[in-house]
């Protein structure tokens, strides 16, 4: 859930992991942390957006970035930095002659730049009414900011864009239309009140924003999850006007006796006691989703969206439970969507 420009409120979101760094931002304004993966700046140019204005729900954070999968759909566990390969030129070495002779270089086909793959993504992006950006809007101040992506970026650009167009292919068109994004910004270095986040919501913009080196730079599993994920809490807010609102049905869903904890932020610290499991007990898909009703809701929307026989393969009555609520819930914007 997470770069908004003057976003207002971004949700509770997932936490990556990358070089041994956690950050856990509360951020004011419903405006919550996306994943975590690096506070390292990476050379660009940063932009920079305004601060939301005051909160009025409890921010989400966001979780760790290693998820134990099922064996069909092994989620990526830490992520590990990708360096471009760069292409060796290729060489022609002439024969030791008696008389001058000519080298003709050999050459390779030329990759897509950054604006075409931005073209291509926006081609499957149409019919829902939004559009990506390597530019997206800023407001003013300094409250969140990014880098904006360069030449060098290309190749993972190339990657993250089968994430985007896979994942949201499976959306319904009224979902998204109804939803009313409009937005879709690709970054790097993603930042919200100093703290390094993977995808973060942002309502007030009508947009979402995806780092796109954290994102591939975590795997498949893992980005293609955290898309669906960080866009439920997107949905929440836009239904809802709140990331973290009480629900009694599905709370009904869970073990008798349990309690969420108090956020995603009691996940990390030495004393925490998080691991990181897929379906960890009956009526949890994760072992994040314990620790918040908004991530319990986040979890199930982006495991359903990337693996749902990975979800209906538990044959847990919690699961099933929780997957017929958020139905019924997501049944506001899209009537007919089924998981």
């Amino acid at each position: 859930m997470k770069l908004k420009i003057n976003i207002q409120q971004i949700s509770k979101t997932k936490l990556l992991l990358v070089s041994g760094l956690i950050a856990v931002v509360t951020i004011g304004g419903g405006i919550t942390a996306a994943k975590y993966y690096s506070n390292t700046p990476v050379n660009g140019t940063r932009v920079t957006v305004g601060a939301p204005a005051k909160q009025t729900t409890q921010p989400a954070v966001s979780k760790p970035a290693t998820v134990a999968a099922p064996t069909q759909n092994k989620p990526a566990t830490t992520p590990v930095a990708v360096t471009p390969k760069a292409a060796t030129p290729a060489t022609t070495t002439a024969p030791k002659p008696t008389a001058a002779a000519t080298v003709t270089p050999v050459s390779k086909p030329a990759g897509p730049t950054l604006d075409q793959i931005v073209a291509t993504i926006n081609q499957h992006l149409q019919p829902y009414g939004v559009t990506a950006t390597l530019s997206p809007a800023n407001n003013s101040g300094t409250y969140s900011t990014w880098l904006v992506l360069d030449n060098n970026d290309v190749n993972q650009l190339n990657t993250f864009s089968t994430y985007l167009i896979d994942e949201f292919s499976k959306y319904p068109t009224d979902l998204v239309v109804n939803s009313g994004l409009k937005t879709i910004g690709l970054v790097k270095s993603l930042q919200v009140s100093g703290g390094s986040r993977a995808a973060a919501p942002a309502p007030s913009i009508t947009g979402m924003l995806y780092d796109v080196i954290a994102m591939t730079n975590a795997g498949s599993a893992y980005a293609r999850e955290v898309v669906s994920h960080e866009y439920w809490h997107y949905l929440d807010y836009k239904m809802r006007g709140s990331y973290s609102y009480a629900d009694s049905q599905w709370n009904a869903c869970n073990p008798s006796g349990f309690s969420y904890g108090s956020g995603g932020a009691s996940a990390y610290g030495p004393n925490s006691g998080y691991t990181a499991a897929f379906h960890p007990q009956a009526g949890f898909i994760t072992a994040y989703s314990k620790y918040a009703i908004e991530e319990d809701r986040a979890e199930m929307f982006g495991w359903l969206m990337y693996s749902s026989s990975s979800v209906k393969n538990l044959a847990d009555s919690g699961i099933n439970c929780k997957t017929s609520r958020l139905t019924t819930i997501v049944h506001q914007l899209s009537p007919a969507m089924t998981f």
